[in-house]
């Protein structure tokens, strides 16, 4: 293809899709299928690569998403707000895959069918929900806390999310793994101090997103920041722990999380976790109730 017929391809394809980010994104109106969408793009893209004069910085593939509404106040990201990468070939799977390794991490994948959805941007101050806000163009947003706070599966707080980064068959969380963790160490007959230890050690994550291990350990600026969290809130509450006592709360992490494994990911139907002196639940409760339990639990073992 020489250069003028790519440019005027280019355009023909920057109305188009500029067209359906509107009726898609601002109006809730699309009149392509996903796929095709897809497809769209990425010729642009194709063409933009292979015609590096073509790009421009108004062409859809240096933004993603339409703009904010009127109808709400705007909110401009501390961080832009991506949009995710498509492939449609195991090729690109695997020079993905390629890429990943390259950057010197050893990757777990999960795979699911993909689901169609509103991305939203959540902050947290000291732990606590504080403001929801739309994607928009990636730069501006628009905040739609009042919503966010109506529904029932995004927590006011940050110990209350969905455990294993949301890679579970359903909603189970950090709370409630630590809930887990403390009534083993009871049925263990552990004195309250090691109850309240097992119940408290993923309160950093009041202050810090969870992050699951096979990332984390690659994260030597967030290990060192969740320590020093943990720091103080054992000092706070009066727990200095010995290195065996330690040793002890963290078996019963590992041990719980075995057992989760095996209840709530996809592939692990065949593990077979440690055996326990209780039994975890495992079941769904909404986070007020788990918020509730751990209140009680925490203020008995500190009486």
């Amino acid at each position: 293809m020489e250069l003028e017929q790519a440019r005027k391809r280019a355009e023909e394809l920057r109305v188009i899709i500029e067209k359906n980010n509107r009726l898609y994104y601002d109006q809730d109106a699309p009149e392509l299928e996903d796929f095709e969408y897809d497809a769209l793009n990425r010729e642009l893209k194709q063409l933009e690569a292979e015609y590096p004069a073509l790009v421009t910085a108004a062409s859809p593939t240096q933004h993603v998403g339409g703009t904010a509404s009127s109808k709400f106040t705007k909110v401009t990201h501390a961080v832009k707000m991506e949009s995710l990468q498509d492939a449609f070939s195991f090729d690109e799977l695997r020079e993905f895959d390629a890429r990943v390794r390259d950057a010197g991490v050893k990757p777990e994948y999960v795979v699911e069918a993909k689901i169609d959805g509103l991305s939203v941007s959540l902050e947290y101050r000291m732990g606590q929900l504080v403001r929801g806000s739309t994607r928009g163009d990636g730069v501006v947003g628009e905040d739609v806390t009042e919503n966010i706070l109506t529904l029932r599966d995004i927590p006011h707080a940050l110990s209350l999310l969905c455990r294993g980064a949301g890679h579970l068959k359903y909603f189970y969380t950090v709370g409630l793994h630590s809930l887990n963790c403390a009534r083993e160490a009871a049925s263990r007959g552990w004195s309250d101090r090691l109850v309240l230890a097992c119940l408290l050690h993923d309160a950093s994550e009041a202050y810090l997103s969870d992050i699951i291990r096979p990332v984390k350990v690659h994260l030597s600026n967030y290990l060192e920041i969740e320590d020093q969290i943990m720091s103080v809130i054992w000092q706070h509450f009066h727990l200095e722990l010995t290195s065996e006592e330690h040793k002890k709360w963290k078996q019963i992490d590992d041990e719980i999380l075995d057992s989760e494994l095996k209840e709530m990911f996809s592939g692990e139907a065949e593990r077979i976790p440690v055996p326990l002196r209780s039994t975890p639940d495992f079941s769904k409760h909404p986070y007020e109730e788990v918020e509730a339990e751990f209140i009680t639990l925490a203020k008995g073992l500190l009486k």
